[in-house]
C-alpha cells in the first residue's frame, strides 16, 4: 500500500520515479532461460526472433527468483497472435489466451481474431466472459498487424503491461492457449519481455512523507 502511494504520487505530480530493470530478453541471442517450453522462432519475413510457436492447448511457465515478496512489479511483453484465432466464435473457439500466476489470480484471460467476418469478433482489450462475452472488432488495441510475414489471416502484436506481486522470492507466470488448432492454423508468440520493479527516487518518498505528516496533523486539529 505505501509503495502504491508512493507511485500514485509521484506520478500525479510529476516527480520522477525509477523503473529498474529485473529481466529482459528480445530472444535474439537465442536464450531461453527460465522459461519452460518452446525455443527461437525466426518470423517468416525474417524481422524478428522471438519465443514460440505454440499451438493447440500448449503453455509455457516463466520463472523469476530473488524477489521481494509484496514489492509489486510491471511485466511486460509483446504477444504475436498468428495466423487464423477466431476469437468469441463458438463454432471454432473460442480462441482464448490466458496469463495466470501458477497457484495464483489470473492476470489475463481474453480472445483474439484476426477473422474479419461477423461473429469473429474478440474480447480484448476486454477480460473473457464466458456468458456474455465483450464484443469488439479484431485486432481492437493492436500495436501492430501483419508485420511477421505469417500467411492466411495474417498477424498481430499486442504490448501487454501486466502488474503482479509476488507473494514469495519466487514468481512462476504461466502463458497459454486454448481451443487452438495446429501450427499451421492458429499459434501465438512472445517477444520483447520485460520485468521491472519501480523504485521512487528520495524527493518523492520525501514529499508523500510530509504530504501524510500534514495530513495527519490536520485531523489532529480537526479532532481538537
Amino acid at each position: 500500500m505505501f509503495l502504491r502511494l508512493i507511485l500514485l504520487l509521484g506520478l500525479l505530480s510529476g516527480l520522477p520515479v525509477y523503473a529498474l530493470p529485473l529481466y529482459q530478453n528480445d530472444f535474439e541471442s537465442l536464450d531461453v532461460n527460465g522459461w519452460s517450453d518452446g525455443g527461437v522462432e525466426l518470423a517468416p519475413n525474417g524481422s524478428t526472433r522471438f519465443l514460440g510457436l505454440f499451438a493447440r492447448n500448449q503453455a509455457t511457465t516463466f520463472t523469476l527468483g530473488g524477489l521481494t515478496p509484496g514489492r509489486s512489479l510491471l511485466f511486460q511483453l509483446d504477444l504475436y497472435i498468428n495466423r487464423s484465432w477466431d476469437g468469441n466464435s463458438n463454432a471454432f473457439g473460442p480462441d482464448l489466451f490466458t496469463v495466470e500466476v501458477v497457484g495464483g489470480p489470473i492476470l489475463l484471460q481474453t480472445t483474439f481474431s484476426n477473422t474479419g467476418l461477423p461473429g469473429f469478433e474478440q474480447s480484448f482489450p476486454d477480460p473473457w466472459n464466458p456468458g456474455s462475452p465483450a464484443v469488439n472488432a479484431p485486432r481492437t488495441g493492436a500495436l501492430a498487424v501483419n508485420t511477421l510475414g505469417f500467411a492466411t489471416e495474417g498477424d498481430t502484436t499486442y504490448r501487454l503491461v501486466l502488474p503482479v506481486t509476488p507473494v514469495s522470492s519466487v514468481l512462476e507466470l504461466r502463458f497459454s492457449g486454448l481451443n487452438l488448432q495446429d501450427f499451421t492454423d492458429e499459434n501465438w508468440g512472445i517477444d520483447n519481455v520485460m520485468v521491472e520493479t519501480v523504485v521512487p527516487e528520495p524527493s518523492t518518498v520525501l514529499l508523500l512523507l510530509g504530504g501524510l505528516g500534514l495530513l495527519a496533523g490536520w485531523r489532529s486539529y480537526q479532532r481538537h
